[in-house]
């Protein structure tokens, strides 16, 4: 509970001076007691919405609003939710506009006032007077009552009529100002007296002379608070107030109370619909009617909890009915519904009763039965098939791909009549709309029928067989027709089913080829055609097209899966593959579709999008950017060796690219020698520790990611070999490593003596030797 401060007094309020009302106001007439609810209950307020917008009254049509400045906000509740009262602004109203509410009680009345509430300890009641409900007319001096308590903690029921005649009664020694209590305010009118009840028991009573009633045109029954000032602002928990048109007496305030766990004063209600049901004086001895449904359903009042137990069949027929499902056996129902289904299974002939017996917590129908009734007869024919369930004249095939057919399928014709000796079938076939797309087999199955008029003795029977072999694709449906002279059942149709399968196509997606010089050829990428569907995809061509279609090359001999041609068979679940290449005639941005065409009816044709650019061959183009590999940035707590790795940069021109790696303790590099490393798949040791800081010998080294495609000078190659050679023989440090060489398409160069516990910097330069240079991102590293 949220405690907050309280101020004023309510002691003024009880030396108030009310005056006579001028009128009486008359009883308004009450509906009838909803179901479970306790006799004399007009208004019920739980107050257990979630929203603080209206406050439901679940007995009567008394909704409450918040009509002061704050609202009360949701706590927890002897029973479900409460509402919390701040004691300074919080109050709810129920509205009272024609005088005749439930609560604009007559003279001659008796009626009673309930409810559950929480103080807050030394705060609730510690300086004035407090209201939980109360009522009052301000239009002129008369009308006036409430409960709450007084300073101190006292409970106090004040009532005053409005002729302002006024008795008061209150829990004298029991203070309910912190923890929970359960009060009752009642006006007995046959005894003269006014009674308070405090957790369950009898505190305290007075006599009254009240005559002229409690009735008010314009007075507003206020929840938390008093419309008059100083408003005597309630500080705790409100929770299930009600109101009666009676006299509660002690057994039932106790029972409310219930040993201080409380309950909600209205009862569950079972209902159940159909309450009773007569499954027919026909039903086939040894078959299953179709199971019939009973919704149980709580129709006690919003809020009550009907806790059902285990339910079960009862009565001396109950082996003659089933349960087929239930959702109901050890459940709560509030505002929802559960199910039992039921259906009739005669084992002999006769009529046939039973309950389906329901228990509760409902106090008034502890075991709610359901009569069931339903008589067994000796049918002719009996019909079952071999998909299951094999008694429900349905037989739903497997998808099945068109043009095959499916595994054979049996249904079995019995006689089980004991009022017929013989069972004569006059006909079995195939009929409906899709009756070529099913195959009767008249000797299928282990007792073979042999035609279609078969003559059955009684308990005998004999099997037909049927395949589902669609010529098309899509769901299929016919009936395997029975006659015979059962005179219940001249004519049997068994419904077949089955649904015709296509192919299914599923391509791969393909990135954008890498920038290419015009002139050069890219390197191949892959393109996979999937078959995802339930029959054969036959792929009619695969081709090029667009705008830029000249630019690609189709390679149906590429993959892991050659293809082999622009019309591949593919079975169901497999896949073959195509190769495609860049080849840009041309610069500047291309692109164009591999189409694929097939016979799946729902992606006849697939596009995949292919893009690239050509560059220009008369300037050079700048190789990529190298892409980090090991270590990753940021790593921490790495040796005073590492290994660098990269992955390769291409060079849209096809010229060899060299890389220059950089690794130093200053971010900007200042004063750092690079290291030159070759990208081929040997990996490069340099010691570090001889020039300290992270700076390196030169180790120069060349990369070939590719054909040539202008001349390079002799000279300058041999240049740079020598230039490695020697500095390779300057290191003697360097050392060796057997480790197997990483991927093709990267670089690895290992750095030995590092500087322990020291942050460094790192970053490769693509160089391909015609002035094109590409600088990767900066990394770092910390070693331990």
């Amino acid at each position: 509970m949220i405690k907050r401060s309280l101020t004023g007094s309510f002691f003024a309020l009880l030396m108030l001076t009310m005056v006579t009302f001028l009128f009486a106001v008359p009883l308004a007439v009450q509906a009838a007691t909803p179901a479970g609810c306790p006799a004399g209950i007009t208004n019920y307020w739980p107050l257990d919405e979630l929203l603080d917008t209206t406050f439901s009254d679940e007995v009567g049509v008394n909704d409450g609003a918040c009509t002061q400045p704050g609202c009360p906000f949701l706590g927890q509740g002897i029973v479900n939710y409460a509402r919390e009262f701040d004691g300074v602004d919080d109050g709810i109203d129920v509205l009272d506009t024609t005088g005749t509410e439930p609560f604009d009680w007559a003279d001659t009345d008796s009626f009673s006032i309930e409810f559950w509430m929480e103080g807050v300890a030394g705060q609730t009641c510690s300086t004035h007077n407090e209201v939980v409900i109360g009522r009052i007319d301000n239009s002129s001096p008369g009308l006036q009552w409430w409960v709450g308590c007084s300073v101190g903690g006292e409970g106090v029921f004040f009532l005053q009529d409005t002729g302002g005649t006024n008795a008061v009664v209150s829990s004298t020694g029991i203070n309910i100002n912190e923890g929970q209590h359960h009060v009752v305010a009642v006006r007995d009118y046959s005894t003269g007296e006014i009674i308070i009840y405090v957790d369950g028991v009898e505190i305290n009573r007075a006599h009254e002379t009240l005559t002229t009633g409690f009735g008010s045109t314009t007075a507003d029954l206020n929840i938390g608070w008093l419309n008059t000032t100083p408003y005597f602002y309630f500080n705790g928990t409100i929770d299930e107030v009600a109101l009666y048109n009676k006299a509660l007496t002690s057994t039932e305030v106790s029972d409310h109370y219930k040993t201080g766990s409380g309950k909600m004063y209205c009862d569950p209600v079972i209902s159940a619909s159909p309450a009773s049901w007569d499954f027919g004086s026909n039903i086939m001895v040894g078959s299953t009617t179709s199971p019939k449904q009973f919704l149980i359903t709580n129709i006690g009042i919003a809020g009550t909890a009907l806790q059902l137990n285990i339910n079960q069949l009862t009565g001396t027929g109950s082996n003659q009915f089933l349960k087929k499902n239930d959702t109901c056996s050890s459940t709560t129902l509030t505002s929802n519904s559960c199910t039992i289904d039921v259906a009739f299974s005669p084992t002999s002939v006769g009529s046939k009763s039973a309950n389906l017996s329901i228990p509760s917590n409902d106090p008034q129908t502890p075991t709610l039965d359901v009569s069931l009734i339903g008589t067994g007869t000796a049918p002719g024919i009996t019909v079952t098939d071999s998909i299951l369930p094999d008694n429900d004249n349905n037989m739903a095939f497997p998808d099945t791909a068109k043009g095959m057919s499916s595994a054979e399928q049996t249904v079995t014709i019995g006689n089980s009549s004991s009022a017929t000796a013989t069972l004569n079938v006059s006909n079995i076939q195939i009929t409906g709309a899709d009756a070529s797309e099913f195959t009767l087999n008249l000797s299928g199955g282990s007792a073979p029928c042999g035609s279609a008029n078969p003559v059955i003795t009684q308990g005998g029977s004999c099997t037909v067989g049927l395949t589902f072999s669609p010529q098309t694709t899509g769901a299929k449906s016919a009936n395997l027709q029975i006659d015979s002279d059962d005179p219940n059942n001249v004519t049997v149709n068994v419904a077949l089913i089955g649904t015709g399968t296509v192919p299914g196509i599923t391509v791969s997606s393909l990135s954008a080829f890498p920038d290419t010089t015009e002139g050069i050829i890219s390197a191949p990428q892959t393109v996979t055609i999937v078959n995802t569907g339930l029959a054969t995809l036959n792929v009619s061509n695969i081709q090029i097209t667009g705008a830029d279609a000249t630019e690609f090359t189709l390679n149906l001999s590429g993959g892991s899966a050659p293809c082999g041609s622009a019309n591949p068979v593919i079975t169901q679940g497999g896949s073959c593959t195509v190769g495609l290449t860049f080849s840009p005639q041309t610069t500047g941005a291309k692109s164009a579709n591999l189409q694929i065409t097939s016979d799946d009816p729902n992606n006849p044709t697939v596009d995949v999008a292919l893009s690239g650019t050509g560059l220009t061959s008369i300037v050079n183009n700048a190789p990529s950017a190298p892409i980090l590999v090991s270590p990753a940035n940021n790593a921490t707590g790495l040796g005073t060796t590492v290994d660098f790795t990269w992955q390769k940069s291409t060079d849209p021109d096809g010229d060899t690219v060299s890389y220059k790696l950089y690794y130093c303790e200053d971010q900007t590099f200042t004063g750092c020698q690079p290291v030159g490393v070759a990208s081929v798949g040997n990996r490069g040791i340099f010691y570090a520790g001889t020039f300290g800081s992270g700076a390196g010998l030169l180790l120069f080294g060349i990369v070939f990611a590719g054909g040539i495609k202008r001349r390079r000078k002799i000279a300058a190659i041999i240049v740079m070999i020598m230039i490695m050679g020697l500095l390779l023989v300057s290191c003697g440090g360097s050392s060796s490593n057997s480790t197997p060489p990483p991927p093709t398409n990267q670089v690895t160069h290992q750095i030995t003596g590092l500087n322990a516990g020291s942050q460094y910097y790192w970053k490769v330069v693509a160089d391909d030797g015609n002035g094109g240079r590409t600088d990767s991102a900066v990394w770092s590293f910390t070693t331990k």
